[in-house]
């Protein structure tokens, strides 16, 4: 113990020492990292950014004016200390994949060990299908085949394991940037051999590889006007970040830790929490990556110099040395005879002079009173220690106890919920097994709920019955007596039990009586020399007289050509739109007339019926990897908007209008999702799942959450696959919508699709949230379902 107190006292000396060393350095660089001391010789850039790409529909607005504010920020930063052509800019169809390779490639190997290199890429960021890879989508980059043209993640990681440089930034500011380097898979397709050298090279790295992402795996990068008069929201917090705004130690440089912790803050701040910067990596915390300049300072001519001079490097020791004695004065975890003799040993060796004498007695008699206080504090916390164990051992017992009874399934769930609620309130400190008592409350609470719905569903189906029974009963002795009746016309009579036969279909008692009276109907038609082109028509006449008593007759639930159940949802008003995002804005009252929609996502199996009976029809993306024996109820994706379309007009539908989904998704109540206004959990529906696309084992089989199904009976509208709808997009639609069955915009570039993915966020799974696809995309996340207009 006595040699750890000399040790600190050392230190202090060690530490001046340090910093002497590290400023001596910085003369031979552009700067040096206060935290390692090793110095940057000069500095390097490649800056790259695509707003405008060979296949139009890619088109950004601002990512080339990203690049090209990094790249002034640091050529006129370093100008003077660095040649103008360490930095590299490519913009637009400059930046096609072979130039943005040769030109890192040429960087990379002209920069030495001890220099800086900085990467930055503003572009579209697309995961591949399997998960395996990153891809950066150059100007000549087709995004159906983003492994021919486009820059992957394993193409930026080979180049720097080429390369010798000892400290790289890269900046990535694209959609799904986080996903660099966070998948174990990555390089799977680089053989053993690359793989190692390329480990070693890395593991022999100094100061290592700092990687700046935009954005989380799973989010979109935003950019737009808003953003430093139009940057993409990361860029746009770099730069003020590395103009000084991240300095926040104010040392006059800003190092990469501080430009990150910045750059999250804002970029979180102006997104309003929608957009995650991150880092990754082996880097230096202190490394420096741009310098605040400031005021010189005024030399100051002292007399007597050798005097005053000896007698501040007292003073400098003294207080060196006193701070380091008080340090250890202060330690808890230093026994108290051993900090009382450094104290002696100070004011030994500073006997002149010693301003602190006064603060070293009052020290003493402080560590005197902790020691006495500690063999107090330790008396007690033995007899806590000794309470605590008696009190874990009852509360271990009673769990077993109260675990049982709860998961005991014959039980009633309130008897149950009270044995638990005695438990927390028995037990209400250090309760280790809160959470899981917690859990089993929410489990037993939704199990006394399912009961009670159970219950109600019962209660309703047996008032339905005996309803249905009763005019079961009275239209069958209407239509027997009219069947029976001798004089009437043979045609009628016959008329009247199909027409009983097709409005009774299930649960028919008087079925067999009925198919006999109409086989004797028939008979006696026969017998009459009735034509039989007649019967053939009387066989084939609609079941109800006009197409108004077919609108008067809407029943809950049909089927579809396709063999889909759909469900009706009802004429009136509803709520549309709400305040949570812009593009959602204002809130309106829409009436629509009652249409049918699907009840379940259009399935692999469905789809694959409509190829076969339409072969010209092409199949849809990563159609190969379905596998029909367990896919089969899956919901089918990879499909375009026209793709969607097709098949809703081959199965005598339609796609639903944006107002039909929200409606069919929230009801007349307002409710944020279908279920109603509490957060998404994974009983209710299928999301929140990152990592990329991993086969069809990311989607659930269509109408498997019960709990998560809308007002009327729909299922999966929140989750699982975005779904197309039949409207053009537009932000401000909402504003100039038509208060009647409205249809959307009569053009536009994108399509709106609705309900969120297995991948996306809690938010992204409001029934009012909007979003916008190209109607030629096709991905791993994007179905659909069909709707069906009542006939009036």
């Amino acid at each position: 113990m006595k040699s750890r107190v000399f040790l600190g006292l050392t230190l202090v000396v060690l530490l001046y020492a340090t910093t002497a060393s590290a400023q001596t350095q910085s003369s031979r660089g552009i700067f040096v990292s206060p935290t390692t001391g090793v110095s940057v010789g000069t500095v390097w850039g490649v800056f790259v950014g695509v707003s405008r790409y060979e296949h139009k529909d890619l088109n950004l607005t601002y990512a080339d004016r990203d690049a090209h504010s990094l790249y002034v920020f640091f050529s006129e930063h370093f100008s003077g200390r660095v040649p103008p052509d360490h930095f590299k800019l490519l913009t637009n169809d400059q930046a096609t994949r072979g130039k943005v390779l040769q030109t890192l490639s040429e960087v990379l190997r002209l920069a030495q060990p001890e220099d800086l290199v900085m990467i930055s890429l503003a572009m579209h960021g697309l995961p591949d299908t399997a998960g395996n890879d990153l891809y950066f989508l150059a100007y000549d980059t087709d995004a159906s085949y983003p492994e021919d043209r486009g820059i992957s993640q394993y193409d930026l990681i080979k180049q720097i394991q080429r390369s010798k440089v000892r400290k790289i930034v890269m900046m990535l500011d694209a959609c799904h940037a986080g996903a660099f380097g966070s998948s174990p898979t990555l390089l799977r397709s680089a053989n053993t051999a690359e793989i190692n050298r390329m480990l070693i090279t890395l593991g022999q790295v100094q100061d290592g590889i700092a990687v700046l992402t935009s954005s989380s795996a799973a989010e979109m990068s935003q950019e737009g006007e808003q953003f430093c008069g139009g940057h993409g929201a990361f860029t746009c917090a770099l730069v003020e970040g590395l103009k000084g705004a991240a300095d926040s130690d104010r040392n006059g440089m800003v190092q990469i830790r501080e430009l990150f912790d910045y750059t999250y803050r804002e970029v979180k701040r102006l997104t309003k929490a929608t957009q995650h910067p991150a880092i990754e990596g082996r880097y230096d915390n202190g490394l420096p990556l741009a310098t605040i300049p400031s005021a010189g300072k005024k030399e100051v001519v002292i007399t007597d110099y050798e005097a005053l001079q000896a007698r501040a490097e007292y003073q400098a020791k003294l207080e060196q040395a006193w701070r380091a004695v008080q340090s250890i004065a202060k330690l808890q975890d230093v026994e108290p005879e051993n900090r009382i003799s450094v104290l002696n040993r100070f004011l030994k060796d500073f006997s002149e002079e010693n301003r602190y004498k006064g603060d070293v007695e009052k020290l003493k008699e402080q560590i005197h009173q902790e020691a006495k206080e500690k063999e107090k504090q330790k008396q007690k916390e033995l007899e806590l220690t000794r309470a605590r164990t008696e009190y874990q051992a009852r509360l271990d017992q009673a769990w077993q106890a109260v675990q049982g009874t709860a998961k005991q399934k014959g039980g009633e769930p309130d008897s149950r919920l009270l044995a638990l609620n005695r438990f927390l309130q028995d037990f209400p400190e250090d309760n280790r097994y809160r959470s899981e008592a917690d859990r089993l409350k929410e489990q037993l609470r939704r199990e006394a709920r399912e009961i009670e719905r159970q219950k109600q569903k019962e209660l309703e189906l047996a008032r339905g019955r005996a309803e249905y029974q009763t005019k079961l009963d009275e239209a069958w002795q209407a239509v027997q007596g009219a069947a029976k009746q001798k004089g009437s016309d043979l045609e009628s009579r016959l008329l009247a039990l199909n027409r009983f036969l097709q409005d009774f279909p299930e649960d028919n008692r008087y079925q067999g009586e009925a198919d006999k009276l109409k086989e004797q109907l028939q008979r006696e038609t026969k017998a009459k020399q009735k034509p039989k082109q007649k019967e053939t028509q009387l066989a084939r006449a609609p079941a109800y007289e006009s197409p108004k008593e077919i609108a008067k007759q809407l029943v809950p639930e049909i089927k579809g050509s396709d063999g889909a159940p759909m469900v009706l949802v009802p004429a009136g008003e509803f709520t549309m739109g709400s305040e949570y995002a812009p593009n959602e804005r204002p809130p309106h009252q829409v009436y629509l007339d009652p249409f049918y929609i699907d009840k379940y996502e259009v399935t692999t199996a469905r789809y694959g019926q409509f190829l076969q009976a339409t072969a010209e029809q092409p199949p849809p993306y990563q159609w190969n990897n379905v596998n029909l024996a367990d896919d089969a109820e899956r919901p089918v994706i990879g499909v375009a908007w026209a793709d969607a379309d097709a098949y809703c007009r081959w199965a005598g539908k339609r796609l639903p209008t944006e107002a039909e989904w929200e409606k069919a998704a929230r009801g007349t109540d307002e409710r944020r999702y279908p279920w109603g206004n509490e957060e998404p959990t994974n009983d209710q529906a299928n999301f929140g799942r990152s990592g990329g696309w991993k086969g069809y084992g990311m989607l659930t089989t269509v109408g498997g959450f019960e709990a998560g199904k809308s007002p009327y009976g729909v299922y999966d509208l929140a989750g699982n696959v975005w779904e197309w709808v039949a409207d053009w997009y537009d932000p401000n639609y909402y504003k100039k919508s038509p208060d009647r069955n409205p249809t959307g915009p009569s053009g536009g570039e994108t399509k709106v699709v609705r309900g969120g993915s297995w991948s996306n966020r809690a938010s992204d799974l409001r029934a009012s949230f909007r979003d916008k696809v190209s109607p030629l995309y096709r991905n791993f996340s994007l179905g659909f379902r069909c709707a069906q207009t009542v006939v009036k």
